[in-house]
């Protein structure tokens, strides 16, 4: 699931410390310099993150990691988002992304009319929202593989903010969901003379059960 952002007044601002083991910002609009100082800086803070050793035993290497952490450049240098997040859940040389989009209510996907799990959250500094969990297969050499995607989702009436964890294996999902929500409950969203962006509550919406991430793991 995809959306297209659109300029907009609101600044994405952390409201409390926001240290997620793991989660690594993507900045837009940087320099071939930085972005060499970037994969160094993430090549740095990897072993302390997910531990040193992969799934198997083995030690986790630039030439296992390196690859995957210069997707995320070529995501941030194409993604209309306002922040990305590149996000290692486990020890394995594997990551999912995390979009923060903003954009124009009439542009933003209709939720109940997707085959979604849908239940209602609360952030503390933006208010009350929606949680969208999208499952599917995908078939990979003859082997059917479970996919999920998570959208945190609120709106003000005229403004839909998006927090989203990314197509990518269900398993992997489900263990960066904790981080989705320390994200989730770290920001809010400023207009350019100091507003706070506040959502309405989402009406009509009949609620499924949650997702449990236990069973994924």
């Amino acid at each position: 699931m995809t959306a297209s952002a659109v300029h907009t007044p609101w600044t994405v601002d952390v409201v409390d410390d926001l240290q997620i083991p793991g989660w690594f910002y993507v900045p837009a609009g940087m320099s071939a310099t930085e972005e060499s100082a970037w994969l160094a800086a993430c090549l740095d803070e990897l072993p302390t993150a997910i531990g040193t050793a992969g799934l198997d035993g083995a030690e986790l290497g630039p030439e296992d990691v390196l690859p995957i952490l210069r997707e995320a450049l070529e995501v941030r240098s194409t993604s209309p988002s306002h922040g990305i997040f590149q996000v290692w859940p486990t020890r394995a040389p594997a990551a999912v992304t995390c979009h923060i989009t903003i954009l124009a209510r009439a542009d933003a996907p209709r939720w109940t009319e997707l085959d979604a799990v849908v239940h209602a959250i609360e952030a503390p500094h933006i208010g009350p929202g929606l949680q969208c969990s999208i499952r599917g297969t995908v078939d990979r050499d003859g082997v059917s593989i479970e996919t999920a995607s998570v959208h945190l989702v609120f709106d003000d009436g005229e403004t839909t903010l998006m927090l989203s964890i990314n197509e990518s294996v269900a398993a992997l999902v489900a263990l960066a969901l904790p981080g989705l929500v320390a994200l989730m409950e770290s920001i809010r969203l400023v207009g350019p003379e100091g507003a706070s962006f506040r959502s309405r509550a989402p009406s009509g919406i009949v609620e499924d059960p949650p997702w449990q991430i236990e069973e994924d793991r």
